[in-house]
């Protein structure tokens, strides 16, 4: 399910966390490997 890549370096290597935001929710999120920026999926 990847699109375009990292937005800030356009790098293909990247990869989805989890970020636990509360007790009952989780928030995805994905990081590049390159750069390490984060960005919303």
């Amino acid at each position: 399910m990847r699109d375009e890549g990292c937005p800030t370096c356009g790098s293909d290597d990247y990869g989805t966390i989890e970020i636990r935001k509360n007790s009952d929710g989780l928030i995805h999120k994905n990081q590049c490997y390159n750069c390490k920026k984060f960005w919303n999926s």
